[in-house]
């Protein structure tokens, strides 16, 4: 009996923690009118596109092929400014609303439907356990339709309290989500980010389930204690507005070029190494593109000069070939988690 009133004190003051600690509503005043309101112009849309087989109509967005453009109906979850924030865009039941500035009234699994309908395929999403160490995937740019305002890129709704600046406009990579076990039905596939938080389409830190996230390395933990609200663009809770998902890329480029360093031992006759670089330079490298082997010699030089010329030809926005190692200094004599493989977003 005592245990059983020690528990129902703790579960009746859970909500009033809860509002100490995030004075939010998960869900914003204007929802239900924001539904109609999509309901309605997914009917209309729906008989618009009919006999267009350039469109894909669904519920809370618009695809058009041709274009290769995607309109979504989000609506802003009314966070403060300066709050934290660790994602852009999540779906609609989501109970992540206290940490992400806009809600989509799509589901996740839409997005990820109407990105490939207009020609994009998912990438990888970061995966220590898979050895994968950055998402990889096409770039897009997603800009924000505001009424009576102009429009903006999403990555100015948030600053990142390291820099005092709002985030690079670098995109966002393709990276879709899982399809996963239903928790109650195991023997059945559902798509991660339709079902289980944090539901997010947009992450602003690395996921194994968004279905779109920032082109670079970004712990949880950093973007949780630096991404925050950019107090200069305000934006009304449940305001109803457009997000517009593009490819950076023109339609011809080649999206991603996916790049192999093998390296092995050198010659057996050689000189034993005496120092650390006498070893890394005793390899012998060779990056690949396919079968083509780009570099001229076998030696980390020649390698980081075809790097170089590829990167210029080709206008790479970024590019990654270590991770922070976290052993380093931890008399820790293996390679690099991340060595052996490379790719660039072109």
């Amino acid at each position: 009996m005592r245990l059983r009133l020690v528990l129902l004190l703790i579960m009746g003051a859970l909500p009033v923690l809860a509002q100490d600690r995030a004075p939010y509503k998960q869900q914003s005043e204007g929802r239900e009118k924001n539904k109609a309101r999509v309901a309605d112009a997914y009917a209309a849309n729906l008989k618009k596109y009919k006999d267009d087989g350039q469109a894909l109509v669904l519920p809370g967005l618009v695809a058009d092929r041709k274009r290769r453009r995607i309109e979504i109906a989000v609506e802003s979850t009314g966070l403060g400014p300066d709050a934290p924030c660790e994602f852009m865009v999540i779906g609609e039941t989501s109970g992540h609303g206290y940490e992400a500035r806009l809600s989509a009234l799509a589901k996740p699994s839409a997005v990820h439907q109407a990105l490939r309908f207009i020609g994009r395929e998912p990438g990888e999403p970061y995966n220590p356990d898979a050895l994968r160490f950055w998402p990889k995937g096409e770039p897009l740019a997603l800009t924000l339709l505001r009424p009576q305002q102009p429009s903006i890129r999403i990555e100015k709704l948030i600053k990142d309290q390291r820099t005092g600046k709002t985030l690079p406009e670098a995109g966002f990579l393709f990276t879709g989500s899982r399809m996963v076990e239903q928790f109650e039905h195991p023997e059945k596939k559902v798509y991660a980010a339709d079902e289980y938080d944090p539901k997010a389409i947009v992450s602003l830190f690395n996921s194994l389930d968004a279905v779109l996230q920032v082109p670079y390395l970004a712990p949880q933990g950093a973007v949780y204690a630096n991404c925050v609200i950019n107090p200069d663009v305000a934006l009304p809770e449940g305001a109803l507005m457009t997000l517009v998902i593009e490819p950076v890329n023109p339609n011809e480029a080649r999206h991603i070029k996916n790049l192999v360093l093998r390296v092995e031992p050198g010659p057996a006759a050689a000189p034993r190494p005496a120092t650390d670089m006498d070893r890394l330079n005793s390899l012998s490298v060779q990056l690949q593109e396919a079968d083509t082997v780009l570099n001229k010699e076998p030696r980390l030089r020649a390698v980081l000069e075809a790097i170089t010329a590829l990167d210029r030809s080709n206008g790479s926005k970024q590019k990654r070939l270590l991770p922070d190692d976290p052993f380093r200094g931890r008399g820790r004599t293996g390679p690099s988690p991340g060595a052996g493989h490379a790719h660039g977003h072109h």
